[in-house]
């Protein structure tokens, strides 16, 4: 497949979504399909780990499916939960979150992974279980503190978002964190609304920075191998 689309599920959010964010076409080479899953809220999804957002899920899953996506992602990191369910649901690869590549960056590095999530309070034992990574040695910090994230990402107070104001508050956090944590050995960002700061992190910490867009770039990859040539 030479363009190979890419479906994402998204959440029930009607905020700007800048270049970087996985629901701006922009941020991709090969084309995206949405399908929002409507009353998806982050609410229900991040903090109150809703079940009974899974059946909608697996309907959007299997809508962009019927589509003729060649994989699917997931627009929230928390959507971990579902993986197991959301990847039987069809016959295409499905990777839910950028919390994946966990094991795999572990045993990259052999040194303790940073993880940048929306809500830390919100990420328990079972998100990571979802996905093999309870034995993932993790050092974790979160947004849900922060003004600008809490105000336009998890409360949907107003649509219009200020990128300097959460790229400082982005920043904040990981400073924190690496200061407390010298023996970071790369970080994984769970929330795709931080994915656009990604680059301005990693000239921070010097690390490698994994989400989903790595992920997804990579997988899509997968599904479009062309031969190589001489020369």
């Amino acid at each position: 497949m030479t363009d190979a689309p890419i479906g994402v599920l998204c959440l029930d959010t009607s905020f700007e979504k800048i270049p970087g964010h996985i629901r701006n076409p922009a941020t991709f080479d090969f084309p995206v399909v949405y399908r929002v899953v409507e009353g998806a809220t982050p609410q229900r999804l991040v903090r109150e780990a809703d079940p009974t957002l899974l059946e909608p899920f697996v309907a959007a899953a299997r809508d962009l499916e019927a589509a003729g996506v060649a994989g699917i992602t997931g627009a929230c990191g928390f959507l971990v939960l579902f993986q197991a369910e959301l990847a039987a649901a069809v016959s295409v690869p499905l990777w839910s979150s950028s919390l994946l590549q966990l094991p795999l960056v572990h045993r990259m590095v052999d040194r303790p992974v940073g993880l940048l999530v929306a809500d830390e309070a919100a990420l328990t034992p079972r998100h990571l279980a979802a996905i093999g990574a309870e034995h993932v040695p993790v050092r974790v910090t979160g947004m849900a503190g922060q003004p600008e994230f809490t105000e336009v990402m998890l409360e949907g107070r107003r649509d219009a978002l200020d990128a300097d104001r959460l790229e400082r508050e982005v920043l904040d956090r990981v400073d924190r964190l690496a200061e407390a944590h010298p023996e970071l050995g790369a970080l994984v960002v769970e929330c795709t609304d931080l994915v656009p700061f990604a680059h301005a992190v990693q000239a921070r910490l010097g690390l490698p920075v994994f989400d989903i867009v790595t992920l997804t770039t990579m997988v899509h990859a997968t599904l479009t191998r062309r031969p190589f040539r001489a020369g």
